[in-house]
């Protein structure tokens, strides 16, 4: 796997706590995978229901979700829009694309994987010889 530091997660200028010291990357996950405490006070922020504490479902044009989630590394903010996290499935609805693992015990229950929730925003460059992974904005025509 493919890790990097992550220094916070905010939402709308607020911080979550739960951020681990690494995350992973990860082009096979379509989801961005989350704690569970983390996604529970997400949703519960956003008035969003969550089926069995998996499938989360709201209104895709509901005025409580941020337009964007704000994640830190090395000091530098990488925007994740809702676009990104949210997928129109039918009437009006839409799926939040943020996860949790199944496995709650340690270190299980502190993982983040930064999915395509994350990568289809940001390009990744993985650097085998100096063990680092570099991203940077994508260009959208």
């Amino acid at each position: 796997w493919w890790t990097a530091t992550m220094n916070g997660f905010y939402v709308d200028g607020k911080a979550y706590a739960g951020v681990q010291d690494f995350t992973i990357f990860d082009t096979g996950t379509s989801a961005l995978i989350v704690p569970k405490a983390v996604q529970k006070q997400l949703m519960s922020d956003w008035g969003v229901e969550c089926i069995l504490g998996k499938a989360c479902i709201t209104e895709c044009a509901s005025s409580s979700l941020p337009n964007a989630l704000d994640f830190d590394y090395n000091g530098r903010n990488f925007s994740v829009p809702k676009s990104n996290f949210l997928i129109p499935f039918e009437d009006g609805l839409c799926e939040v694309l943020i996860l949790t693992l199944p496995i709650d015990t340690p270190p299980f229950d502190k993982i983040w994987i930064m999915g395509d929730v994350f990568l289809r925003e940001y390009y990744a460059v993985f650097d085998i010889t100096n063990s680092q992974v570099s991203l940077a904005q994508q260009k959208n025509n």
